[in-house]
């Protein structure tokens, strides 16, 4: 995360003051970064990375039986392979609730579940196959 965004208000840039304003910065704050779980979520997410552990190490992936799967940096440094982080509905739930609680607009609504699902590198539930049927007229 850019630390000068963590300036106090009369010290930062215009620029600054946008990213502030900013669902990302104001989820990342609320959720004390990457202090709680869903915090590290967030900033994962958001396509930061924490300078000191706890974190989420790579995108997301969802098994056959819809759970989310994460890799993660303990405290201690060690990275754990991908674990059930929690079930897709779950996260959504997460999600809106989080959405709920920052009172976000639609349009923060859209940019935030679209940010997570660019964040899901690969989901097994979908059939990879794809099948075609020739018609012969």
């Amino acid at each position: 995360m850019d630390k000068s965004i963590l300036k106090p208000e009369n010290l930062l840039t215009p620029e600054q003051e946008i990213i502030r304003m900013g669902w990302r910065y104001r989820a990342i704050q609320l959720l004390r970064g990457n202090q709680t779980q869903m915090g590290a979520l967030v900033i994962a997410i958001c396509g930061k990375r924490s300078s000191n552990p706890p974190r989420i190490m790579a995108s997301g992936k969802i098994d056959k039986d819809g759970n989310v799967l994460v890799a993660f940096q303990g405290r201690d440094g060690t990275i754990h392979d991908p674990f059930r982080y929690c079930g897709v509905q779950e996260m959504c739930d997460q999600f809106s609730e989080l959405a709920d609680h920052m009172k976000l607009s639609d349009i923060e609504r859209i940019e935030m579940f679209g940010e997570v699902r660019r964040w899901i590198s690969k989901d097994d539930r979908v059939d990879q196959v794809l099948h075609f049927k020739e018609h012969i007229k």
